[in-house]
């Protein structure tokens, strides 16, 4: 419950709502630029204008390479049984081509505008009279469609429904219209697709076939991904993957609502299937991950199922082509399917106890704590961890609390960079399975990569591993080091998203707030002011870091004592978080902004906060406190120093959220501690805090007067 503060008297405040995480950050941000890695870009385009122009060797203009997508799904036959899934199958990998297909500005494109994409050919039962699957429109738009290619460009052709064996052994793919019986004449034969393929200008073609659904039906056999091969196993440049070997179903999901193999299909493009970090998925990436994924899935279905996926590749000059490269998503996204895939993981694998490791930042070769993007990396970590806690439904432990804290003191960065190689201390109890991560800034635009791994520890093993990357909102922006206030903006002028990107941005450093003319007139005032060990607190003057006109500080002494003094000025009530050495002054803990208990200030509200809050037990009715004065002491006498994080030491950081209290009256270096103070606050209940709408984020450092850093 986080105390309220009105006109000097304290009030405590339970918040109703908890929606940080839900969309805890749709992008991420990215500071001090690191290039992205070099790869073709892969645009699966939503509009006819969305081809870039790049330049050949002698300056000539020439159309980026781009992925050129058919995807045909039958759920309705006339002459054979009805699919479930067939046409959300194309929806789903038209999806997730989009969104990965290296285009950022069409991630969020509706279907209907996908469908509309001159890229996309989309063929299924719900679309248009000359664009349904019939044999006579694929025969029609396929060829027209594939003289749109160029020769750097890559072609997924993509099909779900039922395939059937001709008389002579021939492979035959079954649109709406095929009658099993006579499939020389209504079927489509794998042998049209080849052709088609090999002689389209593309010298980059990808085959992925779903189309072994329910075995035979009348007359005609099943097909089965050997059946492919014969057909397949000469096709220069052509590399598939089909979802079944012989003797072998396609099985349908119903659980997800897909087609198995196209599940796991869409999520090893969506990132999954990117077993090194590079934030590309490769050919025998994804097919590496679908032949993990499928058939262990397959058996959970039921006793004898049985369904593996066949890898067929072609000649070609390059022997492992990049089916796509990654690109930015909502960052809940990735989340969610770093924590499917890893809960997969450890049922496959039968571990029983999991411990997340806070995200590092990756440097070059190098990785680290926190650095230039503060608290991103633990909080990425504990949403993940809640993800895999809520799916683990007792056939596995999360460590959490004091399981988890200890866990994280014991962890030991690799010397190499290597995520696989991360040890912990040889006193630690080790849990059978580990997740650690990475990020790394890209530009152009901002973004971040994450990389994540589970692994067993000790053994560099990887049991899974996850790449997505992401990109900045405004719901996350607290957990980076940047300063800039969102409450005075001017119309007209940048937006709340361009004003916390600005700071990160090196070309475009932009003032600390607190430093700008005229602070007094702020609506939210913010003071720091400290004293010798026995003196009388007095207001020190902020000063600009020469190097960076987003950072300010104040200068200290060992065993100084300090304070912050807060006063809302405007008109709304706020909810004001306050962090000292990376730890939540209420309760002197680590915990993630958005979850992290506030003080509640009402217009005229003001506070002096000179102790850390932890609470103790007091009268009936009052919330108290207890904790030592906030004194300047070596970062490894610091209470996040002791506590192992030292990563934001010297750093005090003050986030405030637009609240509503709407119907409610009631009234209301691093830090170590000195004398103890004790804070009585009286409960109240009832207030929204809008996790997602900060007011303004101030980050200040402390530093030694002597110019070491003895804070």
């Amino acid at each position: 419950m986080p105390p309220i503060v009105e006109e000097k008297r304290l009030r405590l405040v339970t918040p109703s709502l908890r929606s940080g995480w839900r969309r805890f950050a749709r992008e991420i941000l990215a500071a001090l630029a690191v290039m992205a890695p070099s790869g073709d870009s892969s645009p699966v385009a939503a509009e006819e204008t969305s081809r870039s122009i790049v330049r050949d060797s002698e300056g000539r203009a020439e159309a980026a390479p781009a992925t050129w997508l058919i995807a045909i799904g039958v759920n309705e036959y006339r002459h054979a049984a009805p699919l479930a899934f067939p046409a959300k199958d194309v929806e789903l990998i038209a999806s997730i081509l989009t969104a990965h297909g290296g285009a950022p500005q069409r991630a969020g494109d509706k279907l209907s505008k996908i469908r509309r994409s001159r890229q996309i050919l989309w063929m299924t039962d719900t679309s248009s009279a000359e664009k349904k699957p019939t044999l006579g429109n694929i025969y029609r738009l396929v060829p027209e469609f594939l003289k749109q290619v160029g020769p750097r460009d890559r072609v997924i052709f993509y099909f779900s429904g039922h395939g059937f064996l001709g008389a002579r052994r021939e492979a035959f793919l079954a649109p709406s219209d095929c009658d099993p019986d006579h499939l020389a004449m209504t079927g489509l034969p794998i042998g049209w697709v080849r052709t088609m393929l090999e002689n389209c200008p593309s010298q980059t073609r990808f085959l992925f076939l779903d189309a072994c659904h329910a075995g035979g039906t009348g007359g005609a056999a099943g097909l089965t991904g050997g059946d492919v091969e014969k057909e397949l196993g000469a096709a220069g440049g052509v590399f598939a993957i089909v979802s079944c070997t012989a003797g072998q179903p396609s099985y349908e999901w119903h659980e997800r609502g897909h087609g198995l193999f196209t599940y796991w299909l869409a999520q090893g493009l969506g990132g999954a299937a990117d077993a090194n970090g590079d934030a590309r998925i490769d050919f025998d990436e994804l097919s590496s991950f679908v032949s993990e994924y499928v058939p262990y899935t397959a058996e959970t279905l039921g006793t004898g199922y049985r369904q593996t996926p066949l890898k067929i590749a072609g000649a070609a000059d390059r022997a492992n082509p990049p089916v796509l490269r990654l690109n930015v998503e909502d960052f809940g996204t990735t989340l969610a399917r770093m924590a499917e895939i890893f809960d997969v993981a450890l049922r496959k694998n039968a571990m029983r106890r999991v411990g997340v490791v806070e995200f590092v930042d990756r440097v070059g070769e190098k990785l680290h704590r926190g650095g230039a993007l503060g608290t991103f990396g633990p909080a990425a970590a504990q949403r993940l961890e809640e993800q895999l806690a809520a799916r683990a439904n007792r056939r596995y432990e999360v460590l959490r609390d004091a399981a988890r804290d200890d866990l994280l003191q014991s962890v030991n960065l690799p010397a190499d960079g290597q995520l696989k190689n991360v040890t912990l201390a040889a006193d630690a109890p080790a849990p059978e399975a580990l997740v650690v991560g990475c990020f790394q800034r890209l530009a152009e635009p901002w973004r971040l990569l994450l990389h994540c791994q589970l692994l067993v520890p000790g053994r560099s093993d990887v049991l899974a591993s996850v790449t997505g990357t992401i990109q900045p909102s405004l719901a996350i922006m607290p957990y980076f080091p940047v300063s800039a206030d969102l409450s005075s903006a001017a119309p007209g002028t940048a937006s709340p998203q361009e004003a916390l990107l600005a700071p990160l941005i090196a070309e475009h450093r932009v003032q600390h707030p607190l430093l700008a003319p005229g602070p007094e007139t702020a609506p939210f005032v913010v003071k720091f002011l400290k004293a010798p060990p026995d003196g009388e607190l007095r207001e020190v003057r902020l000063m600009a870091d020469p190097s960076d006109a987003n950072r300010a500080f104040f200068r200290v002494r060992p065993r100084d004592r300090y304070a912050i003094r807060l006063k809302n000025r405007g008109a709304a009530t706020l909810a004001v978080r306050v962090f000292i050495d990376g730890l939540n002054v209420i309760g002197a803990c680590r915990e993630a902004p958005s979850q992290a208990r506030p003080w509640i200030f009402r217009p005229g509200a003001e506070l002096t906060i000179s102790s850390w809050h932890r609470p103790s037990d007091g009268e009936s009715g009052v919330a108290e406190f207890r904790g030592g004065q906030f004194v300047v002491t070596t970062p490894a006498d610091s209470l996040a120093g002791a506590a192992g994080f030292d990563e934001e030491i010297g750093q005090i950081t003050i986030a405030a959220y637009h609240a509503d209290d709407s119907g409610r009256h009631a009234q209301a270096v691093g830090t170590g501690e000195g004398r103890q103070e004790v804070k009585q606050y009286r409960p109240i209940e009832g207030i929204r805090i809008n996790n997602e709408d900060p007011c303004f984020l101030y980050t200040v450092r402390y530093v030694s007067e002597t110019g070491g850093r003895e804070d």
